[in-house]
């Protein structure tokens, strides 16, 4: 599928890993996991963490927006992505910037971030994710 999906109960939040294409389909798959492990329309903030690059084009950011309504994702979820720097956006960091104002105006919360630690501190689940790397080791 291209996605490790993690469900961290003790904080309440999903994160997701993309590795390989990225695709509305890899996202949809994605969602239908998720759905799966959470009831339907309950908030789950979320990282989501890119170690591929991004090649979500234009046209793709609302059929993603349509996914998060048919999946009936809570408006007060938040999202946070985690770009790493050495797969870079290219010319996609336009469209992932307006990904998070389309977002945004919909009443979704979308922060992009350089590095995990500063989107888990966003997310305020950083010490909880700190207790579970910790455990994991």
């Amino acid at each position: 599928m291209g996605c490790e999906i993690r469900y961290h109960e003790n904080g309440n939040w999903f994160e997701l890993v993309f590795q390989g294409e990225v695709s509305v389909k890899t996202i949809r798959d994605a969602m239908d996991t998720m759905r799966a492990q959470t009831p339907l329309g309950e908030r789950r903030d979320t990282l989501v963490v890119f170690k591929t690059h991004l090649d979500i084009g234009f046209l793709d950011i609302f059929s993603v927006i349509e996914l998060l309504k048919d999946f009936h994702i809570p408006t007060q979820t938040r999202v946070a992505v985690v770009r790493e720097k050495r797969y870079g956006l290219g010319e996609r960091q336009s469209n992932l910037r307006f990904f998070s104002n389309v977002l945004f105006n919909r009443g979704w919360q979308m922060e992009v971030f350089d590095e995990r630690q500063a989107a888990l501190n966003w997310l305020g689940v950083a010490e909880k994710a700190h207790q579970l790397d910790s455990v994991a080791v």
